[in-house]
């Protein structure tokens, strides 16, 4: 008995020792692999590690994966890498590798235009351009819950957005004029304010609605205004005329010759608002066209010249038709004092100082047509665009489109006097060309399906329903596009 309580005792001490040896081995493991770690945090404390190599990885049993990468090979690049064996992260900082590829489209910040890198969107350098800021188009945006305008230059680029609260009226090259909280403002293209109906201390801006003609009397430099004055016993209504710097080129007055020519006087007809057909209209040369009703006679017409501050009425000659010259004087448009209209084969003449004649008479195996537009020189030529082609002040045919078959759907002008035409074939595909005062096309007739097209300040509209807008040159080729839907 006391032999086998002496065995187990001796196995006892045995299985002690074996343990405490056991434990100072694991300790003696776990010191050298703190020291490991500590050395391997230290070696990589530096802001841009790099990737370590394959064989450092295997001596350190690493094994590296890309985890996340963020920026652009033109602007710089930030890679985490991830070890799947002990679950460390690396952060590399990676120099561009790329150039910057500038978009096509302009942007246009405090005033200036930039182009923009296609790739990462940052403004680059700016970009000198040198011609005047136009206004191209506007159209409604979105945000916030809202709509608001948004006006656009020729290279595209949203240079002003109106507040919500704000109306667009009339929009120019230069200028747009607008109504807020019953106050009109008359603002440039970056949104800076010229004048207000409440600095000229009158009610409100004439002619103040969306009808083309009122785009170019502003275009032209003129802003009509007027005051709307009630008292007990009626309403009593002044007009003026004032430039685009706000200077009166008419003072402001009573007895204005609109409001003593007979013209129904009124806020509705002075601003044509919702009408389909307005009261007045523009006709160049400072004249605004005025609607007057009579009582025996559905309406005449007359004319405002702002430059001489007078009312023109033209009278027929004897050789011309009454009807004639009522129907020519719808349809005026002056240049240089003097506008040309056509009637079968008769080419008449109209100036500023109210007198009127036969200017021509077209030969007579010249076709059927009516005018489409006409420019006149310094000189005082003339050449007529018509719907069967062009005939000049002497009555000579410089472009016959019957011959050239050219079904011609509309034309116009331009200031260097080469005309946008605007055609159709057979097929109702439509084409777009310029032709020079001699009747010659300055390039071959190009297809197109877009809205409208301008060119050296002139735009026309095709027969298309696309609400694309293109800018040329003079030699045919697209300089901006437009969306205006």
């Amino acid at each position: 008995m006391k032999r086998i309580v002496r065995f187990l005792g001796i196995i006892v001490v045995l299985l002690i020792c074996i343990i405490s040896l056991v434990n100072c081995k694991s300790n003696e493991n776990n010191e050298h692999s703190e020291a490991k770690v500590t050395t391997k945090t230290a070696n990589n404390s530096s802001n841009t590690p790099e990737v370590p190599s394959k064989d450092s990885d295997k001596t350190e049993s690493h094994e590296w994966i890309e985890e996340y990468r963020d920026g652009y090979a033109c602007k710089g690049e930030e890679i985490i890498y991830f070890c799947k064996i002990c679950g460390e992260t690396k952060r590399v900082i990676c120099e561009p590798t790329a150039e910057h590829l500038p978009s096509e489209k302009f942007a246009f910040v405090n005033g200036f235009h930039y182009k923009k890198c296609s790739v990462c969107k940052e403004q680059l350098e700016g970009v000198d351009i040198t011609e005047k800021i136009k206004i191209s188009k506007y159209s409604y945006v979105s945000g916030d819950g809202e709509s608001h305008y948004a006006l656009y230059d020729q290279h595209g680029c949203k240079i002003y957005v109106l507040s919500n609260s704000e109306k667009m009226c009339v929009v120019g090259d230069y200028y747009f004029m607008s109504t807020e909280n019953s106050i009109y403002y008359l603002k440039d293209t970056l949104g800076n304010v010229i004048f207000t109906s409440e600095s000229l201390g009158v009610s409100g801006f004439g002619m103040s609605e969306n009808f083309e003609s009122f785009t170019e009397f502003l275009n032209d430099g003129y802003v009509l205004v007027y005051n709307c004055l009630e008292s007990y016993n009626g309403v009593t209504y002044e007009i003026g005329v004032v430039d685009v710097d706000g200077d009166w080129i008419v003072p402001i007055s009573a007895d204005n010759p609109i409001i003593n020519c007979g013209f129904d006087c009124s806020i509705t007809n002075l601003t044509c608002k919702d009408a389909l057909i307005p009261e007045l209209s523009y006709a160049g040369d400072g004249c605004i066209r005025i609607k007057i009703a009579k009582s025996d006679y559905p309406y005449e017409y007359c004319f405002y010249n702002i430059n001489t501050d007078k009312i023109l009425y033209f009278k027929p000659e004897t050789n011309i038709w009454t009807n004639t010259v009522e129907y020519m004087m719808t349809i005026a448009e002056f240049s240089n004092g003097v506008s040309y209209g056509m009637n079968g084969a008769y080419m008449y003449e109209f100036r500023t100082d109210g007198s009127s004649r036969i200017f021509r008479v077209i030969p007579k195996d010249y076709p059927y047509y009516e005018r489409v537009d006409f420019y006149v020189d310094e000189n005082g030529t003339v050449c007529v665009l018509t719907t069967a082609g062009i005939v000049d002040s002497s009555g000579k045919i410089i472009a016959d489109f019957e011959e050239m078959n050219i079904n011609l759907i509309t034309g116009k002008y331009a200031k260097d006097h080469n005309c946008l035409l605007i055609m159709k074939n057979d097929q109702g595909t439509i084409y777009y060309a310029l032709m020079d005062s001699n009747g010659n096309f300055i390039f071959n007739p190009i297809i197109t399906d877009v809205y409208s097209i301008a060119y050296n300040g002139i735009s026309v509209k095709t027969s298309s329903s696309n609400k694309i807008s293109i800018s040329i040159d003079s030699s045919g080729k697209e300089i901006h596009r437009t969306d205006m839907g």
